[in-house]
């Protein structure tokens, strides 16, 4: 028996789509070995839990979450002043995050205060991945045989580097569930520590693995025999506490998008295909609606004004996965959000695989300007849905075409048209996945 630490900032029962990957990897390492799994994790955020990730807790041995020490606290403080400060001298954040573009290159007191942001986060983060530390020390004398520590954000790599070092016998698995860097997100100060930071990882670390082929890109691991892609994936057992629906068929041609909507990833496409197809006379707006699950309800309607189809729109806020999972199981197509640029390549979003698991046709807007995405030939390899890219100027035309076709099937009585390859879609599966992940222990010598 093997003792298992995981390192994350976000577990059951966190409303966190981030928390889901940690905590299915601990359900099923646990249930298919005879492994003890303890989970070190941040404290939880937000009055809503997911109901369906609570049950997914008996399987872990323990679960310890951080208290941030003093000295973390006093940093998270000055951090909140110097943003402040950099606000009020003509700098811009957008999300909380700031690069290179959101300061005048003219004035050093932007530049010098950015460079400052950086380097103060970067302790900040150490603090408290020294402080998640400390608290396993307080809560246990367990010394574990493997540690998997998930990005991000960057404070849990740090804890587990931190393990590593301290114990050199224990197996690392440094786990990356997005990008450590982004050019639209991080000043370029950043990426320069990132890629040293990497060099260290890639050094210490066992085994690296990424959500895809362009994230391990990114991170300049490729190449290594130590690297490996394990994707996102989905747990079937998730709807087995979902209500029945019995059946309901809308009285309207119904999309559903849950989640964040960002500049990056925009509707304009599938809103223009819809548009071009009401004008047409092919669709009547009066059948469309588009269920919506999120905090970006303003966002979406604005961008759905510049097509004249607000009134599709149906707001239902922020709400528990469980309902959110409902929600899509009663609509018709499932709307995915993207990009794939030469900025950010192989961008594979937790989402989509949650919507392999509804068994709905998959409607994926990619922005950018490289084509041929990972996630467009996952749904491709597996028949999916359909995949509409920025950088391929045909595909609102094909789109167009596809949204009318399952149109025509809605008007005439008909179920959606899909057809699935269910073995390929099996290989992401959190079972599958995590089964990937034994493998990966085993072979290291």
């Amino acid at each position: 028996m093997k003792k298992i630490l995981m390192i994350c900032e976000y577990f059951a029962p966190q409303n966190q789509i981030a928390a889901v990957r940690p905590t299915k990897f601990a359900k099923y390492i646990s249930a298919m070995t005879e492994d003890e799994v303890t989970v070190l994790c941040g404290e939880p955020t937000g009055d809503v839990q997911d109901e369906i990730l609570l049950k997914d807790i008996e399987h872990v041995h323990r679960i310890i979450h951080v208290k941030s020490s003093f000295e973390f606290k006093i940093f998270n403080c000055i951090s909140f002043w110097i943003r402040k400060f950099f606000n009020r001298s003509g700098g811009k954040l957008e999300d909380g995050y700031v690069n290179d573009a959101a300061v005048s290159q003219e004035k050093w007191l932007q530049r010098f205060l950015l460079w400052l942001m950086t380097k103060h986060f970067l302790i900040e983060r150490k603090l408290y991945a020294k402080s998640a530390l400390k608290t396993l020390r307080h809560a246990t004398n367990d010394v574990f045989d493997v540690v998997f520590s998930t990005f991000g954000p960057i404070n849990n790599l740090f804890a587990g580097m931190a393990y590593k070092k301290k114990n050199p016998k224990c197996i690392w698995i440094a786990d990356f569930r997005d990008h450590i860097y982004s050019e639209t997100v991080h000043p370029l100060s950043y990426k320069k520590y990132t890629e040293k930071l990497m060099t260290k990882t890639e050094n210490s670390a066992d085994i690296s693995t990424a959500v895809s082929l362009g994230c391990l890109k990114a991170l300049g691991a490729e190449n290594s025999l130590k690297a490996h892609v394990v994707t996102n994936g989905f747990d079937e057992d998730d709807l087995v506490n979902v209500p029945e629906y019995n059946n309901h068929i809308n009285k309207k041609f119904t999309l559903a998008y849950t989640g964040a909507v960002y500049k990056e990833r925009k509707f304009d496409m599938l809103f223009d295909a819809l548009r071009r197809l009401i004008d047409e006379g092919k669709i009547d707006k009066a059948d469309l609606c588009l269920n919506y699950a999120g905090g970006y309800e303003q966002e979406l309607m604005k961008q759905a004004k510049q097509f004249d189809l607000e009134s599709i729109i149906k707001g239902h806020g922020f709400i528990p996965r469980k309902e959110s999972l409902l929600l899509q199981m009663q609509s018709h197509l499932l709307i995915l959000l993207s990009q794939n640029s030469q900025l950010i390549q192989g961008a594979m979003t937790g989402k989509v695989f949650e919507y392999m698991m509804i068994n709905r046709p998959i409607v994926a807007v990619i922005e950018g300007d490289v084509p041929n995405s990972e996630l467009a030939q996952v749904i491709k390899n597996g028949n999916f849905g359909i995949c509409c890219e920025r950088a391929d100027k045909n595909d609102v035309d094909k789109l167009k075409t596809y949204l009318l076709s399952q149109y025509k099937h809605f008007k005439n009585g008909e179920p959606i048209d899909y057809n699935p390859d269910l073995n390929y879609r099996y290989r992401f599966s959190y079972e599958y996945l995590s089964k990937r992940i034994v493998k990966l222990i085993e072979q290291v010598k």
